[in-house]
């Protein structure tokens, strides 16, 4: 007798634990391993009713050797913070439709060698200036703010693991400094031709510009 109401109450509590719904989940973003410099980053969301969700994340560089790809750098460092909260427009079982708006927040640190860059200050002309050098500290703090439609995808009916794709537009708010140089000089051939657009490694100053936002994110919920 014992045996069964134990057995009895073994499969209640079993299917009860099956019936809760999942609403923690840890995340790993592939998408700063693809654009780069690279970057890990991992993440936690909660569900804290079957429509809304937030989440946050945390991003480092794990390697000084991890910077900018065209030419000579050293002592990169990069850490970032996202904060997220999200609305699901179609809960399912399989596909979740959502809407959610993040901020995002990149400290970005790196010694370059041999370049150039266009200072944030015009000459006597109006006309852009840029300099030369052989060595220079680069600092680079982005802030971004955007709208995303993602859909979270259950690889299973146990709606444990899965994906999230994202996009999203929004404002980009970056501010780069250049500091330290070692033979800083003004670049006497500044016409960079009508098609030059500069990289983040080459402009100096405050932007404020547009922002799209792309992610994959792996999860597992628990």
């Amino acid at each position: 007798m014992i045996k069964k109401y134990t057995f009895l109450a073994f499969t209640l509590f079993s299917l009860n634990v099956s019936a809760q719904e999942l609403k923690n989940a840890i995340t790993f973003d592939i998408a700063p391993l693809i654009v780069q410099p690279p970057w890990i980053s991992l993440g936690y969301m909660r569900n804290i009713n079957e429509r809304i969700f937030v989440a946050g994340e945390l991003g480092h560089s794990f390697s000084e050797n991890w910077g900018k790809e065209n030419g000579k750098s050293e002592n990169y460092n990069l850490n970032q913070l996202r904060l997220e909260v999200g609305y699901i427009l179609t809960p399912s079982w399989q596909v979740h439709h959502f809407l959610s708006f993040d901020y995002q927040h990149i400290n970005h640190k790196e010694t370059l060698y041999d370049g150039f860059f266009e200072s944030e200050y015009l000459n006597s002309n109006g006309n852009e200036i840029f300099y030369t050098y052989n060595k220079i500290n680069y600092h680079r703090l982005k802030n971004t703010f955007n709208i995303n439609y993602g859909v979270m995808v259950y690889f299973s009916d146990a709606r444990k693991v899965g994906v999230i794709p994202k996009v999203g537009l929004g404002l980009n708010i970056v501010d780069t400094k250049f500091t330290n140089a070692v033979n800083l000089q003004q670049d006497e051939d500044q016409d960079k031709g009508w098609f030059y657009v500069a990289s983040r490694y080459e402009k100096e100053g405050d932007e404020f510009i547009a922002n799209f936002n792309f992610q994959v994110k792996f999860f597992y919920k628990f």
